[in-house]
């Protein structure tokens, strides 16, 4: 957000829930009273060891908790990125030189 505006168009927002609206009704999209039924904390009521979803989010720690409630096997995967954004580096050096830095530690860190 600079100078109190937005960081995006109003055509994004609009193709951001046109997508998700889409994806609602074509199945892709767990409905609420579905979802609501999925207490964070219950690990055997999670809608991936209750068979009810073919995928997830959940924190790599509880992976092994939700693959001794199953018989299926699981897979932990990346969530998928998107390109990185860099800022323009005539006006912003700081910002460009922590960018840079914090993309090297990345790359050592794969």
């Amino acid at each position: 957000m600079e100078k109190g505006t937005l960081g995006f168009e109003e055509a994004d927002a609009l193709r951001w829930f046109r997508y998700w609206d889409e994806t609602s009704k074509a199945g892709g999209v767990v409905p609420a009273e579905l979802q609501v039924s999925n207490p964070p904390g219950d690990t055997s009521k999670s809608l991936i060891v209750t068979g009810k979803v073919a995928m997830g989010l959940i924190p790599s720690n509880q992976l092994a908790a939700h693959q001794n409630l199953t018989q299926d096997k699981l897979t932990l995967v990346q969530v998928p990125r998107g390109e990185k954004v860099r800022a323009s580096c005539s006006s912003r050096a700081k910002v460009c030189r922590d960018m840079r830095r914090r993309s090297t530690r990345r790359k050592w860190r794969r």
